[in-house]
């Protein structure tokens, strides 16, 4: 067991009991619907639970309006469920949490009895939940993975999963539990504890999500995001346009990798770590590559004080990432170690880390490598907000699209997204160093 600080959100919103409305209100409010067998129509003060248990077979899309939904659900293959619907059920909202946290107003809340849902089986047909939020969950029991499951089939798009607890500790996700071939898009993950992968563990694509504020106390792995990836080049993680900020966990505060997979494109900030390495760490990651990231401000607290910014222990490519303004154990930057190298075979390119240190205890490929990225330095009228690369900033146009790494093939820059963290276009001449593009 691992005894974590966090505590469910018990609050719930009116669900329109009570509030002296009578039947003639009630009758006047009711929205206007189609009459397509395929739609089905849920509103306020229906039992969700028991509805989607007992869905018609014609039933392919579940629309839910605005209210509070107490349970535990469960996905069914091919219908899509969505909620945050207008009172007549024609619009619902486009939620983006890199752009606003604001606007989800259906909520499916757990009631701190189990998974708030669960994909019971790997499905087929891609099967979409989105414009929902997913709280309140707790999980005591072993072999229950996440207080959301998700299995190959299973999307969420554009969902809030929050104050959630798996208590268990050999289970993994204290929000989501990701599987190989499911997919989580446009998510707000926060506050939410685990053993393993405080706000989400995945094996699948992970993509244009905020992750903040989630808990793996003690020496467990991966604060943020805990990424086990396949044991293929194929099926590897993939891990893009995603902001990590404010984590905490043993190893990896932000991130923790594992196996093949793919971080790029991401702002990890903020984070920390009680053991080690507070933004990304990989370990026993054959094949992780770490490209176009920004890692910065992130603090380790342990007595180790092993690594600050990054830390690779296996085989795998880095390269064009910006890693600096990290701190370990009370040392300020400058005397702080930003990157770690552990394994010769990791192939090393064009990374800036120019505020601090890095620690080579095995050397990578010399005669493959390419880092002079690492000899600028970066003044503070060179960024905006810390982060983005200002106008005369040595970041601009200064990334690589791919590397010559002999017998390795991952050496090339992503083509999964044409925009950066912000929204502005990836390659507005040459790609720039870490996750932001100059636009100018």
């Amino acid at each position: 067991m691992v005894g974590l600080t966090l505590s469910c959100d018990k609050t719930k919103k009116d669900n329109g009991e009570g509030n002296g409305g009578g039947k003639e209100q009630e009758e006047e409010e009711k929205p206007v619907v189609s009459d397509d067998p395929t739609i089905l129509f849920v509103h306020n003060g229906e039992d969700l639970a028991s509805i989607l248990e007992n869905l018609p077979d014609e039933v392919r899309e579940v629309r839910i309006g605005e209210g509070t939904f107490t349970g535990n659900f469960k996905m069914k293959e091919g219908v899509s469920v969505s909620g945050s619907w207008n009172r007549t059920f024609t619009e619902t909202i486009q939620y983006d949490p890199l752009v606003s946290t604001d606007g989800i107003t259906t909520i499916l809340d757990g009631g701190g009895k189990g998974a708030v849902l669960t994909q019971v089986s790997a499905f087929e047909t891609e099967t979409v939940w989105k414009n929902i939020s997913l709280r309140n969950g707790w999980v005591t029991t072993a072999d229950t993975h996440g207080c959301v499951w998700l299995k190959a089939g299973g999307t969420l798009d554009g969902c809030e999963v929050s104050y959630n607890i798996n208590v268990e500790s050999g289970n993994c996700g204290g929000g989501v539990y990701s599987d190989m071939g499911s997919r989580v898009l446009r998510c707000w993950i926060h506050d939410n504890g685990g053993s393993r992968g405080g706000g989400i563990f995945t094996k699948g694509e992970l993509a244009y999500s905020l992750i903040e504020k989630n808990i793996v106390e003690g020496t467990g792995r991966g604060g943020g995001i805990s990424v086990f990836g396949a044991n293929d080049r194929e099926h590897r993680a993939r891990i893009y346009n995603c902001i990590i900020r404010n984590n905490v966990g043993g190893e990896g505060g932000g991130i923790h990798v594992e196996r093949y997979a793919t971080v790029y494109n991401c702002l990890v900030t903020g984070n920390k770590a009680n053991v080690n390495v507070s933004g990304i760490q990989t370990n026993g990651s054959y094949g992780c590559n770490i490209i176009n990231c920004t890692v910065v401000g992130n603090e380790d607290v342990s007595s180790s004080a092993y690594a600050s910014g990054i830390c690779c222990s296996e085989h795998g490519v880095l390269i064009n990432n910006l890693v600096y303004g990290n701190t370990s154990s009370g040392k300020q930057s400058v005397e702080a170690t930003q990157i770690i190298v552990n394994n010769k075979y990791l192939f090393f390119f064009n990374n800036a880390f120019p505020e601090g240190l890095m620690f080579q205890k095995e050397t990578p490929w010399k005669q493959e490598r390419h880092d002079d990225a690492s000899n600028v330095t970066i003044a503070e009228s060179e960024m905006q907000d810390g982060f983005m690369p200002a106008q005369g900033s040595p970041l601009i146009d200064k990334g690589l699209e791919e590397v010559a790494v002999n017998g390795h093939e991952d050496g090339v820059v992503p083509s999964w997204t044409e925009i950066d963290i912000a929204g502005g276009q990836r390659h507005v001449r040459t790609i720039d160093i870490g996750c932001y593009e100059y636009q100018n």
